[in-house]
């Protein structure tokens, strides 16, 4: 009884020591590329949000998916989603071509009130999380940034 609880212990260490190695990954660095308009339609703006993924790590990152919501001043705007596998190489990076669908009335009227403040800029935030990253769960990311509004 005592050896199988010994050897049981012993696989346990084994296994733990094992996963330590994974435990030194760093986390991807995830930042907007850019912000393109899409097809409008009457309900409708989309965008294609291209996201780059950096990988500080001497191996590479593999995700199963993406997604992310898009806010600006509180509201959510719209979110993008890929099912699709990211493979980020090691001590390299990636773009995530992404389709946003938005609420053209919300859009406009996001754009219509920061140019009724005199701003020319539009500010947004995306925050989502990379899903399965190299069999571990979701790796979540949060950016800021302005999108020049046309005059």
């Amino acid at each position: 009884m005592k050896r199988k609880l010994r050897a049981c212990a012993m696989l346990l260490v084994l296994g733990l020591l094992g996963a330590c190695g994974d435990l030194s990954l760093k986390k991807p660095e995830v930042q907007v590329a850019s912000i393109e308009a899409g097809k409008t339609s009457l309900l409708e703006q989309d965008f294609t949000v291209t996201l780059r993924v950096q990988n500080p790590n001497d191996r590479d990152l593999n995700a199963q998916g993406l997604y992310f919501d898009l806010t600006s001043h509180g509201k959510k705007i719209g979110s993008g989603i890929n099912n699709q596998p990211i493979a980020i190489p090691a001590m390299g990076e990636g773009t995530v071509p992404l389709t946003v669908h938005t609420s053209l009335l919300e859009l406009l009227q996001l754009t219509q009130s920061a140019l009724q403040q005199g701003n020319t800029t539009l500010d947004y935030q995306i925050s989502g999380y990379l899903d399965g990253l190299n069999g571990w769960g979701r790796i979540p990311f949060k950016r800021e940034g302005q999108l020049k509004l046309p005059h």
